[in-house]
């Protein structure tokens, strides 16, 4: 079988790194948030939650001031530096009914004063 190539203009293949080398550079994005792995923990997936939500809102507030320069990314762009849509809109989405300030956000956190996964749970959870 013969191997599938980009055919398209190579300024259209390098576009979305990009606007991805440019996000983490404005915004000083740990790279720790924007790897892919198998299996994340509750409060790591929170954090990319959380870092998604975050860089969606700080954009758009450039975007309001006019501070920001040339074409605005997606929703969808920001939300695959940390994470594929598919999981953000199946499984992430959900972190949007935590209530701040509950045992439950708390923990996610990683709060010092959250109660232990056992409270939050009724079991005991790992991180």
């Amino acid at each position: 079988m013969a191997d599938v190539q980009d055919v398209r203009p190579l300024s259209a293949q390098l576009s979305k790194y990009d606007c991805v080398t440019k996000l983490v550079a404005l915004f000083n994005i740990p790279l720790a948030l924007m790897e892919c792995l198998a299996t994340l923990s509750l409060q790591f997936a929170f954090k990319k939650f959380q870092a998604g939500k975050s860089l969606q809102e700080q954009i758009q507030t450039r975007i309001a001031d006019g501070t920001w320069v040339g074409k605005s990314p997606s929703k969808d762009e920001v939300i695959e530096i940390f994470i594929s849509k598919s999981v953000w809109y199946n499984r992430f989405k959900h972190f949007n009914d935590v209530e701040p300030k509950s045992k439950l956000y708390l923990w996610l956190e990683g709060d010092a004063e959250a109660a232990s996964g056992l409270e939050v749970f009724g079991v005991t959870k790992d991180n």
